[in-house]
């Protein structure tokens, strides 16, 4: 009983709250209806892919806007790590047809982990790989900038990409289909690099997985 009033009085005051747009919802709920209605769905699933590039495709379920915009927010930055359990089953729905063999997250330099408690990637990115039965590597890829790529222009994104990301001591993805994931796709500098240090060490196809892509999402 005192439990149960316990629980009754921090729902009070603590109650869940949509991840799109922050009203009260009820228990265990992550969107409201409202926002469920209203979800910006990307129409083709994807973004353009030039033949330039080390990826065979981007999947993704929404653009990168009002309420989806808002939840990765929350995920990123203010420990919803729960919205992860929202957005996991639209990325897999968007993937379609491609059956990876290997699901590698895109990797957060260390000390960043430590600040945020968790790499967002990889929160997608492991739940990913068990709906999809593929094995998740989340040991292939390091970082080693110390530059958050939100805080830069799209200039610099390109630049700091090409210095912050290596291949991890050891891995062999040589042969493997890997699904590349992350939350969002801007201007495709991260995925890009990451994609490249997988196929120059022999991976047979890399495709790219994230929540959204920006509506206007620039290619290098």
């Amino acid at each position: 009983m005192a439990c149960a009033f316990f629980n009754k009085i921090i729902t009070a005051f603590y109650p869940d709250r949509c991840l799109l747009c922050g009203e009260v919802v009820k228990s265990g709920l992550l969107c409201c209806p409202k926002c469920a209605q209203a979800l910006p769905f990307l129409e083709e699933k994807g973004a353009a892919v030039h033949h330039e590039d080390p990826f065979s495709k981007i999947s993704a379920p929404f653009w990168y806007k009002d309420g989806v915009r808002h939840a990765i927010g929350q995920m990123k930055f203010y420990g919803r790590k729960d919205a992860a359990k929202f957005f996991v089953p639209y990325m897999v729905q968007a993937l379609e047809d491609f059956s990876p063999e290997w699901v590698v997250p895109v990797p957060m330099a260390e000390h960043r982990r430590k600040e945020r408690g968790y790499n967002q990637a990889e929160l997608l990115a492991e739940p990913i790989a068990g709906l999809l039965s593929a094995e998740y590597h989340p040991e292939v890829l390091a970082r080693v900038g110390s530059v958050a790529q939100h805080d830069l222009s799209a200039r610099l994104r390109r630049l700091e990409a090409n210095h912050s990301f290596v291949l991890a001591n050891g891995a062999s993805p040589a042969g493997k289909r890997i699904l590349l994931v992350d939350d969002v796709f801007t201007t495709g500098s991260t995925l890009r690099r990451c994609a490249w240090l997988l196929k120059d060490a022999g991976a047979s196809e890399v495709v790219c997985l994230t929540i959204a892509v920006t509506p206007r999402f620039q290619q290098d």
